[in-house]
Formats: structure tokens, C-alpha cells, sequence
């Protein structure tokens, strides 16, 4: 987890505990590609870009409940609520291949096969590193943030998590590039009622 001065630990978010709890540290890793931002630096934390497509204001709400966001909006509200929700991103992937700074090689072009040799080749030193970093934190369910990663990679990350008895992980991606807010909500809501 490369922690980006806009994240809290490592090199995503490792963002507190509380409401989507799911054990006894942090609460839900959602799972994604690799951040994808070029010249804009449009990315999740980056709080002076707006929200996309990844992770909406709203979708918090399937974690923090409707009344965390009274009278507020942004990033920089959201990030220290997630935190104490324990709430936590992680790429796949230690690389930012986009259109502008990578033309030749981006991952909405990238084949299954290909998408496969890249976790493979980098998962031991990128993506093993970074989940024994967050399970010094707790145990958290790993979440695949889209339904496509989860077909493609679901297999190899459930192996790797295996390596740390962290059982098989489940997908919240919604149609089109949504996040499916009720299954977060629900798988939350069991997390919580599991404890």
C-alpha cells in the first residue's frame, strides 16, 4: 500500500473502525484494479477531484447509514468517516496504466490472460505485502469493488488470502460500473450482527 498523503496507512486506505466492523480491526477491504489516474490525478483520494464512478458519496451510506452525512458533502468529510468505519482499498496492482501516460498498455484494454500474468508476477511483492499489512490491523473481509476483476482475479486472490486463512471474497460491483449499495449494506450489516 503505497500510502498516499491523502490516505491514512499503506498505499491505500486504511481507514479506522466502527459501523461496517467486521471482526476485531478493520472492518471491509474492497478490493480493486489499480488507480488509474494520469495527468488530472483524478483518483479516489485525491480530495480535490470530484467522486467517480469507483466509489460515490452515496454508496457510504451503505455503510455509515443516512444520517452520517447530514449537512455534508466531499472527500474530506468522507475519508475520516470510512476511517472510523474501518474501511479499506486496496489495488491489485502496483501500476497506474491509463490511456494518457501509458497508450500501449491500459487495464480497460488488457485481456483476462493478461490481466491474470500481471497479478501473478506482482501479487508477492505488492499485493501479499499489503494484505499482511492490513491484517496487522484486524481481519477484514476482502470485497472485489467490480464484478469483472472478481471473474477474472477472484480465483488468484482467494488464493493468496488463503495464505492467511482469510476465507473467499465476494463481489459488490453493481451493472455498468456501479457499486451494488444493498449488498454492501447487507454484507455489512451481517459483519456487524456476526461480532
Amino acid at each position: 500500500m503505497r500510502l498516499s498523503q491523502k490516505c491514512v496507512r499503506g498505499n491505500r486506505t486504511v481507514v479506522g473502525r466502527e459501523p461496517c466492523q467486521c471482526r476485531d480491526g478493520a472492518a471491509c477491504d474492497v478490493v480493486r484494479g489499480a488507480p488509474q489516474f494520469g495527468t488530472e490525478e483524478r483518483y479516489f483520494y485525491n480530495t480535490a477531484t470530484p467522486f467517480s464512478s469507483f466509489f460515490y458519496f452515496q454508496d457510504a451510506e451503505a455503510m455509515l447509514g443516512h444520517a452520517f452525512a447530514k449537512d455534508r458533502t466531499g472527500k474530506q468529510f468522507l475519508f475520516p468517516e470510512l476511517a472510523r468505519a474501518g474501511f479499506i482499498i486496496l489495488d491489485l496492482f502496483p501500476f497506474a496504466l491509463n490511456k494518457d501516460d501509458t497508450p500501449s498498455i491500459t487495464y480497460g484494454e488488457m485481456s483476462p490472460r493478461r490481466y491474470r500474468e500481471l497479478f501473478q508476477r506482482t501479487a508477492s511483492f505488492y499485493f501479499d505485502r499489503k494484505r499482511d499489512l492490513i491484517l496487522q490491523h484486524g481481519s477484514p473481509l476482502f470485497l472485489f469493488r467490480y464484478k469483472r476483476l472478481k471473474d477474472e482475479l477472484g480465483d488468484l486472490v482467494d488464493v493468496e488470502l488463503a495464505k492467511r486463512s482469510i476465507g473467499p471474497t465476494q463481489s459488490v460491483g453493481g451493472t455498468n460500473m456501479s457499486l451494488d449499495r444493498e449488498k454492501l449494506r447487507q454484507i455489512c450489516h451481517a459483519a456487524q450482527t456476526a461480532q
